[in-house]
């Protein structure tokens, strides 16, 4: 109960923190953001990532010459709620709408109660997030630890929430992204008129719904919210919104407005910065450049060029590469570790059972891929899912005919994601976005309800805020509705008792490891894992540079 209220605090400070950062945009652009509709959905809906957004960089913009967290960093990060006073207006109120919203927050609030650590939030995500705290950029950082060289956005965003032993708002973070993707279904429900953006939500929340049922008690693909420390449930609510945006714009034939398309420019840059696989969606962006490009003024990709460039130079810094771990992308520097760079691109390859298209079937690949249990009882549920909601779609709801083209081209351009995904890194997790992705472009191929009594349960919105608040019950695990008065302090997760030793190479390493295949070494910046190499560590000019001898 009290985790619950924590968290509609913290979300309602995290939503008027977004809200007035774009007042501030307004009284320097005199530019009409605040309330507008974007892609004819509310901007309100977003304040809150807009909000996480903002933390995430200024974090990384600070670490170029100051630990990451400071006077000068919250001092910063906490102005943006001020200037909601400049603005006389407020929300338009609608009761119904509210307690609807209120009711999620508290719902999603209550996932804190039996919350537990990612096994990578214990091997690295966690030392990461001590690193920005509390100390300025290191260069050949990932020499310490190859997965210091992904360094998701994720990582800035999460540092900022850490309160003394207890990890509580960082699990807050992750939920903001869940409630702002449920809060837009809300929306839809009780607000819009728009049957196509209903469809969509009808399905995408039967497909929740149906992540409950199945083979081994459920999963289907659907994002999750169990565990702290993986940024998977983030990027794939961001890749979906991105990838609705795309869709919005290029299904208009001639609207298109400049300050609509920074929105989103600035979204897929949020994404990149979550993970690499953001970058598909500038295939999105490049034809929607080529379909208005009369209208487009050039201004406004400079801001997440600029965004963009910085964020490449952290990479760059960290592990000699601008996307770490393709080679192509890295640059010969001191703390250059070209090894370590091939190893891990093979490595992923081969750990995630990636589609080689030109070398193997796609049975053959299907066969490989589903000897990880996991992923062959979660791509069975996936499948019975799309099923059942594409049953549900036919029997209900009659085939747009006058829009079949674009019906089309939306299904071949998820099936393109999916592809991709396949490709590249075809892990569950990181799938999430393009799962739902294909759930809208199933819906999109619908428009008219087949009878007046459907209509009219749409109409009144039984039908959809049923299916909405059923998916929203089941996305935290059942156990997490026991009653529990206190907050819980996450600390406890913890190992008892971590003994290291020293290790050969450089620091200490874990001597009671939980998983003999994995090094959990928690908070202990000086743990690392086992490598092959010596490292050395140089200052020069007040930085530090880990270099392999």
């Amino acid at each position: 109960m009290l985790n619950s209220i924590l968290y509609i605090l913290f979300f309602l400070f995290c939503f008027y923190s977004g809200r007035g950062l774009l007042i501030f945009f307004e009284l320097v652009s005199k530019k009409t953001v605040v309330n507008r509709l974007i892609f004819k959905i509310p901007i309100w809906i977003f304040y809150p990532i807009i909000f996480l957004f903002f933390i995430g960089n200024i974090i990384n913009i600070v670490n170029f010459f100051q630990k990451g967290i400071n006077l000068f960093t919250i001092s910063l990060i906490v102005l943006p709620i001020i200037f909601n006073f400049f603005r006389k207006d407020h929300l338009k109120i609608n009761v119904l709408l509210v307690t609807a919203n209120t009711f999620c927050l508290f719902l999603l609030g209550l996932s804190t109660n039996k919350i537990t650590f990612h096994q990578d939030a214990a091997s690295y995500h966690l030392n990461n997030q001590a690193f920005i705290r509390s100390e300025k950029i290191i260069l050949g950082l990932s020499n310490l630890h190859v997965r210091y060289g992904f360094s998701s956005m994720s990582e800035y965003v999460n540092s900022f929430f850490w309160f003394q032993d207890n990890f509580i708002f960082v699990h807050f973070v992750n939920l903001i992204f869940v409630s702002v993707f449920y809060i837009f279904l809300i929306w839809v429900s009780l607000s819009s008129k728009d049957m196509k953006l209903k469809l969509l939500s009808i399905t995408v929340a039967l497909y929740g719904v149906l992540d409950n049922f199945g083979i081994e008690g459920g999963k289907n693909g659907y994002f999750d919210i169990d565990s702290i420390g993986k940024q998977d449930t983030a990027f794939g609510i961001l890749f979906f919104f991105c990838n609705l945006f795309i869709i919005l714009q290029l299904n208009k034939s001639k609207k298109y407005s400049n300050i609509d398309m920074l929105i989103l420019l600035l979204l897929i840059t949020f994404t990149i910065q979550y993970r690499i696989f953001g970058f598909t969606l500038l295939f999105g962006v490049l034809v929607i450049t080529l379909k208005f490009k009369k209208q487009i003024n050039l201004w406004i990709f400079l801001p997440p060029f600029i965004i963009g460039s910085i964020w490449s130079l952290k990479n760059f810094l960290i592990s000699s590469c601008l996307v770490f771990p393709i080679e192509i992308t890295c640059f010969n520097s001191k703390w250059k570790n070209i090894m370590m760079i091939r190893s891990q691109s093979e490595e992923l390859r081969f750990f995630h059972r990636s589609y080689n298209l030109w070398e193997e079937s796609l049975l053959d690949w299907y066969i490989k891929w589903s000897d990880r249990y996991l992923n062959y009882y979660i791509s069975i549920n996936l499948l019975i899912s799309l099923l059942i909601i594409s049953a549900f779609l036919v029997l209900f709801f009659k085939i747009d005919k006058q829009n079949l083209f674009n019906s089309f081209w939306t299904l071949a351009y998820s099936i393109l994601m999916i592809l991709l995904w396949m490709i590249s890194a075809p892990s569950i997790r990181f799938g999430y976005g393009i799962f739902l992705l294909t759930c809208y472009s199933l819906s999109n191929f619908f428009h008219t309800p087949r009878k007046k009594i459907t209509k009219k349960l749409i109409d009144k919105n039984i039908i959809l805020i049923s299916i909405i608040f059923a998916s929203i019950v089941g996305t935290p695990l059942f156990s997490n509705y026991e009653p529990k008065t206190i907050f819980n302090s996450f600390r406890d997760l913890y190992p008892e008792k971590i003994s290291y030793v020293e290790s050969n190479n450089w620091g200490v390493r874990v001597e009671n490891k939980m998983n003999q295949n994995i090094e959990f070494c928690w908070i202990n910046k000086l743990c690392i894992p086992p490598i092959d190499y010596d490292l050395k560590e140089i200052y020069f000019n007040g930085y530090r540079l880990i270099t392999v001898e």
